[in-house]
């Protein structure tokens, strides 16, 4: 499983993340990430080829957002990548989910 770089500093409320540019799913199934890249629109996921769907907690509202692959714009509730963010990636089979 990969794993991200976190570094937590002296002020705990920062988190310096080293760029990782990319995660290797090396089966299928969910995979939780530590996202080190570039922030990603709900379009851009389209193109992380491989995903079928992402997940990510809403500790506000105390539940999932979600997106998968196909499904229409007003259907999904992950309105994108953030970096720092944790999320967890379902893949159907060994990918590499690019970060850039």
């Amino acid at each position: 499983m990969a794993t991200s770089n976190a570094n937590f500093g002296a002020n705990p409320a920062t988190v310096n993340l080293s760029l990782q540019r990319s995660f290797a799913a090396l089966v299928g199934g969910a995979w939780g990430q530590l996202w080190s890249g570039n922030a990603k629109t709900l379009a851009q996921l389209n193109a992380l080829t491989g995903v079928s769907a992402i997940f990510g907690w809403n500790n506000s509202s105390q539940q999932f957002n979600f997106w998968f692959l196909g499904f229409p714009s007003n259907f999904q509730t992950l309105p994108g990548l953030q970096p720092g963010g944790y999320y967890f990636f379902q893949t159907s089979g060994g990918v590499t989910v690019p970060m850039d």
